[in-house]
């Protein structure tokens, strides 16, 4: 939060030197020139004259300088920390299938009782990641069988087929989600 203030006012800053440059350059006439320099001077707490003598000297190209190199490097960086974070989220998912899998295979076994309650645990950790690095609507996805293919399986029991089927409607959704996190 404190790191985007910065961000926010040294744009601020170079935007208020870029428009003092223009305004002492007479391209805006010499009246709306009069009015920018002395009321730019005031919120900076500096002279008009002050502020005249900086935007006709070294001031402007060194601030035209400072916002570029600036604005090119908060791309830059906000590019290379979401590639970071898509992939850390991307991982994180696959292992989340893995242990699906792991409880599908559980509900295979007949045999023994559905693995209902592991399988709420997962859904439950599952969803709190997506609403802490993604957003909702992502639940609401992860949640929502709607556009997939019923699978066919030979479990018998009802508690345990229709438990696999709704891990199976996760499992689809969190291998989409990796997909479009790959783009």
């Amino acid at each position: 939060m404190f790191q985007r203030l910065i961000n926010v006012t040294v744009i601020f800053a170079i935007v208020c030197g870029l428009v003092l440059w223009f305004a002492v350059s007479h391209t805006m006439g010499n009246a709306v020139s009069a009015l920018l320099i002395d009321k730019l001077s005031a919120i900076f707490g500096v002279s008009a004259a002050t502020t005249t003598a900086w935007t006709s000297s070294f001031a402007v190209p060194f601030l035209v300088g400072v916002a570029i190199f600036y604005l090119g490097r908060l791309s830059v960086g906000a590019g290379v920390k979401s590639h970071r974070d898509k992939r850390e989220i991307r991982e994180q998912m696959a292992l989340f299938m893995e242990e699906g899998r792991g409880l599908m295979a559980g509900c295979a076994n007949v045999e023994s009782d559905a693995p209902e309650t592991e399988s709420n645990e997962w859904a439950a950790k599952v969803e709190t990641f997506l609403a802490a690095k993604l957003d909702n609507s992502y639940i609401a996805r992860f949640r929502n069988g709607s556009g997939l293919p019923t699978p066919a399986t030979t479990i018998w029991k009802p508690s345990h087929r229709n438990l696999w089927g709704g891990l199976h409607v996760r499992l689809a959704r969190l291998q989409e989600f990796i997909k479009e996190l790959s783009q």
